[in-house]
């Protein structure tokens, strides 16, 4: 019955789906956009660190309050006993890094970035100069395209087509760098998988622009070898005031309880609930004229079919019976509904998502599908349906069969008392929303939880989540 109500009415039909779809294909886009701007652990460990077992830099004193986000190259300094938690002293540059002395068994590959001056086609400009053997095959996925031939001296160098297109040259020809007097000639292209699209870079053998030796402060290192690089090991050399990113970690990331950082109450600097935010204020408004305009439909649909609900009623079917036609109906429009907003959603995310990239490969990694998320998207849909149609189901279901099947209608009842009830839900979601939201944005904040005390902010927070949550569910 239901399904041939669905085929009688195609107009009304294709309608309802459209509606209940345009929700949905926002929730697929978003969704697979944000699935699609992680990185896999595949995908991080080859951009990050191409072939490589680990990368090192020092960037902070030693301390026993450095840690670090497991997924992250830089440590970071969290005392909460100090008024500026985040505060770290820098390391003592005029000490050199003993590589041999923190991890063994690995050769290395050092990189060192800085800012030159160069000359342009049409003036100067400032250009980022990268130190490292880009073309180096442990790298490979770092550095990719590689074209040309490898710099055989220091006076060598690889551009991206970014730079080449900045600077008005072209292979074979020279940079020159204004403050260093110095020119160097092009022999080939290279990419970086971490830089943006527009970003000129010029990439040279290490020490040929800073003359600095391969244990320099300031300086990251690639380490070459078979045997991994634990978390255990990761946290030793944080409180020497080493940011450590490991193959071995990315690929088996440690339970939050066994993150120092966390354990400690300072979270991951910059953790924001800025999306979640967003989701729950921007839910109910969504929903609200998918509910208004598949309702007035499903009800218009029952009214047309109270002929056909009097006929089944007549032959002795009961109330539930009856109601169960019409939220039938409901279900499966709500799923097709979803099914094609899913698709639509995830098309879109296809076809859009590049274009909201910065054009570096970290930001953009690839096109992944949530399909269970987007699954459980499309069921959501029939739910919709579902609750939707369920009022013009249950007022259909008290059909007055005589009168019905002699043509004649009473005239509808409206309770003054539904339409009230229904504004004062509307005002109290909308109010919850209204306190919920900006208590939960002052409780996230950093200075807010070192004022409060980390475990009292988190708790007031979760039930600050609650309130929204709850507040969302009554406005729709």
């Amino acid at each position: 019955m239901a399904r041939r109500n669905v085929s009688r009415n195609k107009v009304q039909s294709i309608l309802i789906i459209l509606v209940i779809a345009m929700p949905v294909a926002l929730a697929s886009f978003g969704f697979t956009f944000r699935e699609s701007s992680r990185l896999t652990p595949e995908e991080r460990a080859t951009y990050y660190l191409g072939q490589t077992q680990v990368k090192i830099n020092q960037s902070l004193a030693p301390s026993k309050y450095n840690y670090q986000n497991p997924l992250d190259e830089i440590a970071t300094h969290f005392n909460p006993n100090q008024n500026d938690s985040w505060n770290g002293t820098p390391p003592d540059e005029s000490k050199a890094i003993d590589l041999e002395s923190l991890i063994e068994g690995y050769t290395w590959i050092s990189e060192r970035s800085s800012t030159q001056v160069t000359k342009t086609e049409f003036g100067q400009t400032n250009v980022e100069v990268i130190e490292v053997e880009a073309w180096d095959d442990n790298l490979q996925g770092v550095f990719f395209d590689f074209s040309g031939t490898v710099p055989s001296n220091e006076n060598e160098a690889l551009v991206n087509k970014a730079a080449l297109k900045r600077l008005g040259v072209s292979v074979g020809g020279l940079v020159e760098f204004i403050e260093l007097g110095r020119a160097l000639k092009i022999v080939g292209t290279i990419e970086d998988a971490r830089s943006v699209a527009k970003n000129s870079q010029i990439f040279v053998q290490p020490g040929a622009i800073s003359a600095t030796g391969l244990n320099a402060q300031g300086t990251s290192f690639y380490g070459i070898g078979t045997e991994p690089t634990t978390w255990k090991e990761v946290i030793e050399l944080n409180k020497q005031g080493y940011g450590v990113l490991s193959r071995e970690v990315i690929f088996n990331p440690p339970a939050e309880e066994d993150i120092p950082l966390v354990v400690a109450g300072g979270g991951y600097p910059g953790e924001s609930s800025s999306s979640l935010i967003q989701v729950l204020v921007l839910f109910p408004i969504l929903l609200m004229p998918v509910i208004v305009l598949t309702g007035s439909a499903f009800s218009f649909g029952a009214r047309r079919q109270l002929r056909s609900i009097a006929v089944i009623s007549s032959l002795g079917a009961n109330r539930s019976t009856l109601r169960f036609i019409t939220i039938a109906s409901g279900l499966w429009l709500g799923f097709l509904g979803g099914v094609v907003g899913s698709f639509i959603g995830a098309a879109g995310s296809f076809f859009l998502s590049p274009s909201f990239s910065d054009g570096s490969k970290t930001s953009y990694p690839g096109f992944h599908v949530p399909w269970l998320l987007l699954g459980a998207i499309a069921l959501g849909g029939a739910v919709i349906g579902g609750l939707v149609s369920a009022i013009p189901a249950f007022r259909a279901a008290k059909v007055d069969v005589l009168s019905t099947l002699r043509g004649s209608r009473r005239d509808a009842k409206v309770k003054k008392r539904s339409g009230i009830f229904g504004l004062v839900l509307i005002a109290l979601g909308v109010t919850g929303l209204l306190v919920s939201v900006p208590i939960w944005v002052y409780l996230e904040d950093q200075a807010t939880k070192t004022e409060l005390g980390w475990e009292r902010a988190a708790e007031l927070a979760r039930l600050t989540l609650q309130l929204s949550l709850l507040s969302s569910m009554v406005t729709i």
